[in-house]
């Protein structure tokens, strides 16, 4: 009776795992699907627009913004909460049994500094709006050698001369290359 209800524990636990990767999936496919419909925007076309057209620019970021913190000029800021501890498998050895404890930070998004920004995209200034999303910061900066609860703040961010990419849609009528982002990635379109 026993050796029916393993196999059985390991199906439910298999299904489970394969509903969430399906899922997660197709989340990502749905993004993807998304950002398909999204067209590269030169600066000309940003400026009297007289409808809302999703699109993306690629450039760099100007010089003309001044840094918030440790020269980044956007940044998420996270608090450090102490360790996760979790035990497994030594990739050193081919035992099983033989497990050590990892230990990952804990951060918790405490401050979000997203400011409207100036962008050099084909030799021509383009401003984004606030508010947007930070997405694969290149830089990162941790307050504190050591980390300590309530004390060590770690900085995700962007600085001038980052190569980005804002995704997210125009503004009608604007006489001023003006992209109204939902994102800021790093890197290019195509990455």
């Amino acid at each position: 009776m026993i050796a029916g209800i393993i196999p059985l524990i390991i199906g439910v636990v298999s299904m489970l795992v394969g509903g969430f990767l399906g899922v997660s999936g197709y989340h990502s496919f749905a993004y993807v699907g998304q950002l398909a419909h999204y067209e590269a925007l030169a600066p000309l076309q940003l400026v009297n627009q007289t409808q809302l057209q999703k699109g993306y620019v690629e450039g760099v970021i100007s010089d003309r913004n001044p840094p918030l913190v440790e020269g980044m000029v956007a940044y998420v800021r996270s608090d450090y909460r102490g360790q996760d501890k979790r035990w497994v498998s030594n990739p050193s050895t081919m035992n099983r049994d033989d497990q050590i404890v990892e230990r990952r930070p804990i951060w918790t998004e405490d401050e979000r500094q997203t400011p409207a920004l100036s962008l050099v995209v084909a030799n021509e200034q383009v401003h984004i709006t606030a508010g947007y999303t930070i997405e694969q910061p290149p830089h990162i900066w941790v307050s504190t050698p050591t980390y300590a609860v309530g004390i060590t703040k770690q900085y995700e961010g962007f600085r001038v001369g980052d190569r980005v990419v804002a995704i997210g849609q125009t503004l009608p009528a604007q006489r001023t290359p003006l992209l109204e982002a939902k994102a800021l990635h790093s890197g290019t379109f195509g990455d």
